[in-house]
């Protein structure tokens, strides 16, 4: 694949390589309707931090 661009073969064989490789899910465009499902997982330990407070240590002087 990596090669294709290179060799010079245009981009509707390579489309229908990945095609035929992966299926027609990689020819689908990201939605912004998606992109809770895309960001949620980076929010993750953010949301964890603000969840269990009190699991902090205190510094003991």
């Amino acid at each position: 694949m990596r090669e294709g661009p290179v060799e010079g073969r245009s981009e509707e064989p390579l489309r229908a390589e990945l095609v035929q490789r992966y299926g027609k899910q990689m020819l689908f465009r990201p939605h912004a309707a998606t992109a809770p499902l895309w960001l949620g997982p980076l929010a993750l330990p953010g949301r964890a931090r603000l969840l269990a407070p009190g699991r902090r240590r205190k510094d003991s002087a």
